[in-house]
């Protein structure tokens, strides 16, 4: 039993088996394979429970494996509120034995093997077009793992042998043979006082109770796939120096195309819909944070739990989420299931479904992290520090009293309608497709809806924020580790829109890499130290007035003053032009390397049409050669002039966050 206030709540139960250490072979894989049938099929029961009006915990599952290749596990956790501790506990218990007692429906198995096949299939697809860094990434974890290295494509002709004749028996065999509850050993954490006793007796409490075999449901049928009239293409273009296409149509919805062979069944997808967080009022504050939770409201017709099942073996995303200036998502699906994948967005558009699990679910985890606020110097950091440099807007950072947990569906509703409603839609869509196609699927979705916006119009914040201008160093202290302390120097840049000028953007992004190997040097070879230092050079185009130049490190509290004393050193020396030729060069050549990268990604490609038609102009300066002749033309000069204009002692701000106790004179 593990009590602390910033633990949080959770049960962790394990049942010992002997260790063993079968060779990897196909027939072990099968049964490796039949186990996580069992183990999945009890994850979907449990799920939905945690969307009830009474939720017994707030997550929960089965695993297997081993400690230390010393003992193997039978093993589950669950993780809870000090209120739900004992629901949550026996819940877990009961679907545990309900399953080895009952064992498995034919349609929970068969919902797994499809997941399983489709998997399979959809990287077997892609296994010729593979990245070197992902072989690379499969080489090393064969390795780490002692298996035999195996291609996607001989792993499908391996699951073909046996999948189609996978029945609930044999999962159940597998499942008791490898999931077994005997003398299970229990380990809490809790953030309130309680007796290991307690927490014993109320397993072997639920133990006591009956339960009955699983019910039989049926499988659901997605019932978003009639959007109206497909749409009429107005306008259909082609930008030849980059390949891609062009299409608006007749209701405003634009639509942009780029065909890649780089990633075979591989199909990447933007939606943008209004203006995103800007579409948002100033009060009621936190509707942003809010729809955090919208996409697990489902849908009208589809709770998110059956979203989940009908989606399973599909490769589509539920996302919906709220950017600096727009609504939707990326998504990475397949050509098989773009549609689906279109269908699920447009849904999400037209007919969101508001459930009040699901705010209840984020409020819930909105509260439950305010004890743990100061639970190390990174998280006071996230939550204090960005704040106070932003002069108390509450746009970086949280506090319990900034009212947001308060939002509700309601109030979203009520401002989200309508920048759904209407506001403007751009789509691209890149990857292994027809493009023909994707117009087509395109129209029957999107095209479809009543007449929107003809372009976003707004692209950042009418009220900008507010650099600290008050040079006192901030201090800030943690209830964590009392070996733990940041040191943080930040230099406010609030002048320079990395949208209207990259050039100056790339600048500071050079002077922080320079920076960053100075600091390395410093801090590591001169001060002795072995930290981490990082550096970065942060600009907002939505969010005005808020950049800025930092340096920091994780460090000793004992270590805080000279590490920030170094920072200050190494600034001092930019401005008085002590960059080497091989500092800028080293700074330099990373993003040059990462051009020719760029330009066999679809997600680069996707980035670069993402608002291909209503922002040309930032499409324009992020085409490769652009970029490319722009990283070219920069130099040392460059840097010394912006170290001088920004890195300045006079704007410098100090920030630390140390430990309460070194704070208070332990």
């Amino acid at each position: 039993m593990f009590v602390h206030k910033d633990g949080g709540d959770s049960i962790a139960i394990y049942s010992l088996m002997p260790f063993t250490d079968p060779a990897d072979t196909a027939a072990q894989r099968r049964e490796d394979n039949l186990l996580m049938f069992g183990i999945g099929a009890i994850g979907r029961r449990l799920a939905p429970m945690a969307n009830e009006a009474d939720p017994p915990f707030r997550n929960a599952g089965l695993t297997s494996g081993d400690v230390l290749e010393a003992v193997n596990i039978a093993g589950a956790s669950v993780t809870v509120t000090p209120e739900t501790w004992r629901a949550g506990l026996q819940r877990v218990e009961q679907e545990w034995r309900r399953a080895l007692l009952y064992g498995f429906t034919k349609d929970e198995i068969a919902r797994q093997v499809d997941a399983l096949r489709t998997n399979q299939k959809n990287q077997a697809e892609r296994e010729n077009t593979r990245t070197t860094g992902a072989l690379i990434g499969s080489l090393l974890s064969s390795i780490q793992n002692e298996m035999v290295f195996a291609t996607p494509s001989s792993g499908l002709t391996r699951l073909e042998t046996w999948a189609d004749a996978v029945t609930p028996e044999m999962v159940n065999e597998i499942f008791r043979k490898r999931m077994p509850m005997k003398d299970p050993l229990l380990f809490a954490a809790s953030t309130a006082e309680r007796s290991p006793t307690e927490i014993v007796d109320a397993w072997k409490e639920s133990a006591l109770v009956d339960v009955s075999p699983p019910e039989v449901k049926a499988r659901g049928v997605f019932a978003y796939t009639n959007f109206g009239r497909p749409g009429k293409v107005v306008t259909d273009t082609r930008l030849t120096d980059i390949d891609a296409r062009l299409v608006t149509f007749a209701n405003n919805v634009r639509l942009n195309i780029k065909k890649t062979t780089f990633a075979k069944n591989t199909v990447q997808v933007s939606v943008r819909v209004g203006h995103g967080n800007l579409d948002f009022p100033e009060t009621p504050f936190g509707l942003s944070s809010i729809m955090s939770a919208f996409s697990n409201g489902g849908l009208e017709k589809h709770s998110i739990d059956d979203l989940r099942a009908i989606l399973q073996g599909r490769q589509a995303g539920t996302r919906f989420n709220s950017s600096g200036a727009s609504f939707g998502g990326a998504y990475a699906t397949t050509p098989k299931d773009l549609e689906l994948q279109l269908q699920l967005v447009a849904a999400y558009v037209t007919h969101p479904g508001y459930r009040s699990e699901a705010e209840r679910r984020w409020r819930e985890s909105q509260v439950l992290s305010w004890p743990r606020l100061d639970q190390d110097a990174q998280t006071v950091w996230a939550a204090k520090g960005l704040r106070a440099l932003a002069s108390g807007d509450k746009r970086y950072g949280m506090d319990p009293d900034d009212g947001d947990a308060w939002r509700s569906f309601v109030e979203l509703r009520h401002y989200l309608t309508p920048a759904l409603a209407t506001g403007a839609i751009e789509i691209a869509v890149v990857g292994d497709i027809d493009e023909d196609q994707v117009i087509k699927l395109v129209a029957k979705t999107f095209g479809a809806l009543p007449v929107r916006a003809a372009a976003p119009t707004k692209f950042r914040s009418d009220k900008p924020i507010v650099f600290r201008q008050d040079k006192t160093p901030l201090v800030f202290t943690h209830a964590g580790e009392a070996n733990q302390a940041l040191a943080y120097v930040y230099w406010p840049v609030t002048d320079v829109d990395p949208d209207a000028d990259p050039q100056t953007a790339r600048v500071l992004a050079i002077t922080a890499g320079i920076m960053r190997l100075k600091v390395i040097e410093e801090v590591r070879e001169t001060l002795g130290a072995t930290y981490s230092p990082s550096t970065s050079a942060s600009l907002s185009a939505v969010n005005p007035g808020f950049g800025y130049v930092n340096a920091g490190a994780e460090v000793k509290p004992e270590d805080v003053d000279r590490v920030i004393a170094a920072l200050e050193k190494i600034a001092a020396q930019m401005r008085a032009g002590e960059i080497s030729d091989d500092e800028f060069s080293r700074a330099l050549t990373p993003s040059l390397e990462a051009l020719p990268q760029n330009a066999t990604s679809n997600g680069y490609w996707l980035g670069l049409i993402a608002q291909a038609q209503t922002r040309p102009d930032l499409m324009e300066r992020s085409k490769l050669p652009a970029v490319e002749a722009s990283l070219r033309a920069l130099t040392k000069a460059e840097v010394v002039a912006a170290a001088r204009r920004w890195l300045t002692e006079a704007a410098q701000q100090e920030a630390r966050v140390i430990p309460a106790a070194a704070a208070a004179g332990e």
